[in-house]
């Protein structure tokens, strides 16, 4: 299900050393994270709630989310914390 977010790893230093490719990757994984949730059904309920609620509010177009996550850093930092928690629980 988040297969693509193995690519995630590549990107560890991304806060100190970033290029416009490496930001529009992050944006990318970000986007197809958000679709992924959106269409997951009821696999939501083995994430963590704080994912579903944000990204569901991102999803709907939520005016403050949009506006939250239209900093690539906020976008890489939420990826990073859902890439520490799929391979903590093995699912990734």
């Amino acid at each position: 299900m988040f297969k693509y977010l193995h690519s995630f790893d590549t990107y560890k230093d991304f806060l100190t050393t970033r290029c416009a490719a490496d930001e529009a990757k992050i944006n990318e994984i970000f986007e197809q994270t958000a679709d992924t949730f959106h269409t997951m059904g009821a696999k939501k309920l083995e994430m963590p709630r704080e994912f579903v609620r944000i990204l569901g509010f991102y999803s709907k177009a939520d005016a403050i989310t949009c506006d939250y996550f239209s900093d690539v850093e906020k976008r890489y930092l939420l990826l990073s914390d859902l890439y520490d928690f799929l391979r903590l629980k093995k699912m990734l």
